[in-house]
Parts: C-alpha cells; structure tokens; sequence
C-alpha cells in the first residue's frame, strides 16, 4: 500500500466524517510527514473526544470498516477493512478538556490535494510523540524519537523550545529525553558536514 492510498482513504473519511458531523485530527504518521519530514506510514492516526466512538463506528461502518480493537480503558480503538487490504485506522480517545485543547490548536493540512483536513498542530504532536516513547510496551519508540527530531529540524526547533512549553518535563523520561537529545545531536552534526 502506497501512502497515495492513504490519502484516497483520508479523503473518504473526510468527506463521511463531514457529513456525519463527525470532529476529528489527524495525527500519527500523516501529521509527522506534514509538520517533519514525509515518510511511508501503513495507517491513518486520529484523535477524537471520547463521546464520539459510537459516531466514528457508524461512519467507518459505511467506509466498510470494523471495530478490531478497544483498549480496556478506551483510550485508543483499532479498525481495520471488512474486506482485502488496506489502511488500518487507529483513533486516539481523549476527554473533553484534552480534546478542547487539542482542537484550539488545530491546523489544516492539503497533503497535496485540494481537500483540507483538520490536523494536530506540531506540538501537539511532539507531545503525543513522546508520550507514546515512554511507554513500556512501546515496539518501536525510536520512530516516535525520530519523527519528533525530524519535526523539531523542520519546524527550526530547539530542546529550549520543547522545555518552555513543558513538554520535556511532562511527557518526557529520563531515558527518552537522552535519547532524543542524542538522536538530535547526531541530526544537527550531519547536517553541519
């Protein structure tokens, strides 16, 4: 699967989601290759309030989706294509006061096409990013590291920035902040030869 379907599927979500009156942003890797450096994701993230669930079932049911996965807690739930292959949609579940903050900050991105959509704004993003890297069970928390230096390069940022806004301190461990500040480190000497 290219991300060219990927943007197919974004846009048929968009216009279901539209239409049903469903709120929602974009994050994972689509927000990442927007806000930092394009790379090749094999789902399509999204973060809504809590309360929405049952509204974003019904309209993936249209899109001939299936509820895979819901965490216990219902902090996140998987969907994956009733048929054949495709782009398996996660959601990211948040409360009322999360979500308010996270819509305030909202962007728009194109991803090329003539549709908008309603994206994390990238320190929403950095935040999520690390979030995710402290997690004990996390895979693959290098790509999370990763996508955060590739926003930070692209976005002229620096870990003064991260730490005036709190994120450092918040999301962060000391274990992952070292490496961060490695992987950066290492970013900027290439970019430096």
């Amino acid at each position: 699967m290219s991300n060219l379907e990927g943007l197919q599927i974004l846009e048929a979500f968009n216009i279901a989601a539209k239409k049903a009156g469903l709120d929602y942003l974009i994050i994972g890797g689509f927000a990442a290759s927007f806000w930092g450096k394009p790379r090749f994701t094999a789902d399509i993230d999204y973060v809504v309030e809590l309360s929405s669930l049952d509204l974003v079932q019904k309209v993936l049911e249209e899109l001939k989706y299936k509820l895979d996965f819901l965490h216990p807690k219902k902090g996140f739930a998987h969907f994956t294509p009733i048929e054949g292959s495709g782009f398996r949609m996660d959601f990211m579940l948040v409360d009322q006061n999360t979500w308010a903050k996270l819509k305030a900050g909202m962007k728009e991105a194109g991803f090329g096409s003539k549709l908008l959509y309603p994206i994390v704004d990238h320190l929403h993003l950095i935040s999520m990013k690390l979030h995710a890297a402290k997690q004990i069970d996390r895979e693959d928390f290098y790509k999370d590291l990763n996508d955060i230096v590739e926003i930070m390069l692209a976005q002229d940022m620096s870990f003064e920035n991260l730490e005036k806004e709190g994120i450092i301190e918040k999301h962060g461990t000391e274990k992952t902040i070292k490496l961060l500040k490695d992987l950066y480190q290492s970013r900027i000497e290439r970019r430096q030869s």
